[in-house]
């Protein structure tokens, strides 16, 4: 919590910022202070807590490629993320097969199925 920021009356009064690192689930606690820094109560009324989801960031899919019989396609990273490739032979299949899973490094990485028919397979990239 910022302490310096503007005080007042309502619910959405002051500041808070906070950069988690990884994906998940956090829990924040809160205390109240006056206009001058002091804890206006010490009792459970001035404080509490919240509870904050961060989902990992959406991957940016780039250079796909076709070589013969092998796929693959970089993919921008968080992390604490990890980033899985998956396949359908058509698009009306209801499952997305796994082909490789790999962690986020905060770089570039290069996820690949060396097993692609030719004429064609639909892929994404699920982000976890």
């Amino acid at each position: 919590m910022d302490d310096q920021a503007p005080s007042g009356n309502g619910p959405f009064s002051g500041f808070f910022l906070d950069t988690p690192v990884l994906p998940g689930g956090y829990w924040c606690g809160l205390k109240v202070f006056d206009g001058a820094g002091n804890d206006i109560d010490r009792t459970s009324a001035a404080t509490g807590a919240f509870h904050v989801t961060v989902l990992p960031a959406q991957a940016r899919i780039n250079n796909p490629r076709l070589v013969g019989h092998q796929f693959s396609v970089s993919v921008t990273t968080s992390v604490g993320a990890t980033y899985t490739l998956e396949y359908k032979n058509a698009w009306a299949d209801s499952a997305w097969t796994p082909v490789q899973t790999l962690p986020g490094t905060g770089a570039t990485i290069t996820l690949t199925d060396g097993t692609a028919p030719n004429p064609a397979r639909f892929y994404r990239v699920q982000v976890q």
